[in-house]
């Protein structure tokens, strides 16, 4: 992601850090992950006033994993736990000494855009699930993002293209999001709807709406699958031949310049393998 160039680095230490576990799950106060960082020995810390005492928070983009989310690189993002940058550059620039990400002179750190338009400029929306992050420890503030130490997913927009298609997949891959506490909304043609938060649950309007474009995405596959005129029909044993007409429940066809054949349209069933119509020949009767 492009941000422009570096502006200055801060320091930012939460009161609470914004970890969204679950109700009923201890979330880790912010000493936890420094003393993570240092190994228990907080006294270089504990001279480091922070900047801010709030979050900064950006937009960037998630992938959908059976897992959980992942950042475009494959980095996963674990619920209840911060993502915690590190450096994976310094093998190609040997004349850099090791250092905790992010460094101003380098290019580490958690990424995000300061705007959701930022991130539709460069085009990174288009590429997964969108929203904002939460971004603490050392910052780097760029022109037009950030780079952070610590990272955790604030509010998720899930577009409805990126979704299973079947109901049970969906909730399935729900179970797996509402993991993080974060809070998720849909986005609709209308906007962003809100479908869940760890305190009220699901939203019983953006749940219609999964189940309303669920059943309208099988019934329009169940019309592209109604049998036509100029469809190919197999009926075994007989042979393969072209649906001449369709009328009500009955169903017309021509095998091979033959005569007409008549059949139901129930004792017809489609072969996604063979790409056709087929009927048992016991089935079929002379028109």
């Amino acid at each position: 992601m492009k941000i422009g160039q570096p502006l200055r680095s801060i320091f930012v230490e939460p009161l609470e850090l914004p970890v969204g576990a679950p109700a009923g799950e201890a979330v880790p106060q912010p000493a936890t992950v420094l003393e993570t960082k240092t190994g228990g020995d907080l006294a270089a810390q504990a001279m480091n006033i922070p900047d801010y005492v709030r979050p900064m928070v950006g937009w960037r983009v998630w992938k959908l994993h059976p897992s959980g989310l992942r950042s475009l690189n494959g980095e996963p993002w674990l619920p209840a736990e911060p993502l915690a940058a590190a450096c994976k550059l310094l093998g190609g620039r040997p004349a850099m000494a090791a250092h905790p990400a992010p460094a101003r002179e380098c290019r580490c750190g958690v990424y995000a855009a300061k705007s959701f338009a930022e991130l539709r400029r460069t085009g990174y929306d288009r590429y997964g699930v969108h929203g904002e992050v939460c971004l603490w420890g050392t910052v780097v503030e760029h022109e037009t993002g950030w780079r952070g130490e610590y990272a955790y997913p604030k509010h998720l927009v899930l577009p409805l293209n990126l979704l299973p298609r079947d109901m049970g997949r969906r909730q399935r891959l729900l179970k797996m999001l509402t993991a993080y506490g974060s809070e998720i909304a849909l986005a609709a043609k209308q906007g962003a709807v809100p479908l869940w938060d760890k305190c009220s649950g699901f939203n019983a309007t953006a749940v219609d709406l999964l189940i309303e474009q669920c059943q309208s995405w099988h019934e329009g596959r169940r019309q592209q699958r109604q049998i036509q005129p100029g469809d190919r029909l197999a009926v075994l044993s007989r042979g393969i031949g072209v649906v001449k007409r369709v009328a009500g429940e009955c169903v017309y066809a021509q095998l091979e310049g033959r005569s007409i054949l008549k059949t139901e349209r129930r004792h017809i069933a489609w072969h996604g393998g063979n790409m056709r119509w087929e009927a048992n020949c016991s089935e079929v009767t002379n028109a």
